[in-house]
């Protein structure tokens, strides 16, 4: 691990991941710690917890609740959730959402990895605009991160509803 100067430091611009850029943009450095500690190698990547958009994968029908667990490969960084639905239920074609509870495995042992399910209308950013973590999440090579989804679509829609959680960061060895 090295210590990497965030913003300009003689001409040299820090290892960032872009995403930090959408929520604040050019204000982040108010949020940013003066030095972050990254690995060398770390590569940006992102953890796609898919319900229905790929073919394949099955959708969620009304009030449905379904999981998916990733089994990491590499050490990951994680520090970014966005997410996705194309729901239409709710008044005038607004989308209801969904609730999203995410579930660390380490060594056989699962925790919950926030206090409560989190709602895509509050807490869970788009593909422009993900939710930034106050602190990135360390999960270790071997571990598992599980995402369970539960559809709040009303229950007189007639078709299933695609989602799709992503969790963004970086892995590294």
């Amino acid at each position: 691990m090295r210590i990497v100067p965030v913003g300009f430091q003689r001409g040299k611009v820090g290892k960032l991941s872009p995403y930090l850029f959408p929520q604040h943009g050019i204000r982040n450095w108010w949020y940013l710690p003066r030095n972050i500690e990254l690995p060398e190698d770390l590569l940006l990547n992102v953890l796609v917890f898919d319900f229905g958009f790929n073919p394949g994968t099955q959708g969620l029908a009304a009030l449905d609740t379904q999981s998916l667990v990733i089994q990491m490969q590499h050490n990951f960084l994680f520090h970014s959730l966005s997410g996705l639905s194309n729901d239409t239920s709710g008044v005038n074609g607004a989308s209801v959402g969904f609730l999203a509870t995410f579930y660390h495995t380490h060594k056989g042992t699962q925790r919950r990895l926030f206090q409560k399910p989190l709602s895509n209308l509050e807490t869970i950013g788009t593909g422009r605009r993900p939710e930034i973590m106050e602190s990135p999440y360390l999960l270790l090579k071997g571990d598992s991160l599980e995402c369970e989804v539960k559809n709040l679509a009303s229950p007189v829609a007639p078709a299933t509803t695609s989602i799709q959680v992503c969790a963004s960061g970086g892995e590294f060895d």
